[in-house]
């Protein structure tokens, strides 16, 4: 466990500054203290659901992005991936980030969840609950009541999004719960390994995606997950780590950097 953990460190996403070798060692204990810029932490096995480290489990945080896991899984469990979504007017004034979608044009639901969970899209996410739902209000509704059935007892979501509107709120207990569930669907963990995708609209307008988790790039071990950063929030991260056999559920809430 210690060489798992270890590794995990060196991918840069938990510290924000550099850890002494030492402190490695002690993330046996869930009370070990590192020098963390995050507000609070999470490192759980999968497997054994076993605590390696924890700081603030708990913590009422802003989510941020973090937000659009939970908005993929009620999206993908109410509508079929190819269905057609028309981009309603007003889109436009949906706040960055987003992949500036335009009104009128015609997308099916699987290119819009890839824009959600990959470019972070904040429009894309937007108009999926106002076309499944009917209203973000109705959306949230939905969010919440799965967010409980998982077991997520400090979690409120509000919009789509992530985008600071209303009281919205998780803890880093909750998203690694949240991703525990996402990591079954083969579409999510599909779309957040990708590092690039394009997708095109039915009238042909091309729009090419990024991944906002540079971590695709940076390490060699398997990292699929979910950043997301608003001023209040700061930097937020959820995702699992496959390392030497063993998967690691990892999330952070109010980090300085990412």
């Amino acid at each position: 466990m210690k060489r798992i953990v270890s590794g995990i460190l060196t991918l840069g996403f938990l510290v924000g500054m550099p850890v002494p070798t030492g402190a490695v060692w002690a993330l046996a204990s869930p009370g070990a203290s590192l020098p963390l810029t995050a507000s609070s932490a999470l490192l759980i096995d999968a497997g054994s659901e076993r605590v390696i480290y924890a700081k603030a489990p708990h913590l009422r945080r802003p989510p941020a992005s973090t937000t659009k896991v939970m908005t993929a899984l009620v999206i993908l469990e109410k509508v079929p991936l190819d269905r057609l979504v028309r981009i309603p007017g007003g889109v436009g004034r949906i706040e960055p980030s987003k992949i500036y979608l335009r009104p009128g044009e015609t997308y099916r639901v699987r290119d819009l969840v890839h824009a959600t969970l990959i470019s972070s899209a904040n429009d894309a996410a937007e108009v999926l609950a106002l076309a499944v739902a009917g209203s973000r209000e109705r959306f949230a509704q939905w969010m919440n009541a799965k967010a409980r059935a998982i077991g997520c007892r400090d979690t409120r979501f509000t919009n789509a999004s992530g985008l600071p509107f209303g009281k919205q709120y998780s803890s880093v207990y909750d998203l690694a719960l949240i991703m525990k569930y996402a990591r079954r669907n083969p579409f999510i963990v599909d779309s957040m390994s990708r590092r690039y995708h394009t997708l095109y609209s039915r009238e042909g307008r091309r729009i090419f995606l990024k991944n906002h988790n540079r971590l695709l790039w940076k390490t060699r071990s398997r990292v699929i997950g979910k950043t997301g950063w608003t001023r209040k929030g700061r930097a937020c991260f959820v995702g699992r780590v496959q390392w030497q056999g063993r998967e690691v559920l990892v999330s952070l809430l109010g980090s300085h950097r990412l």
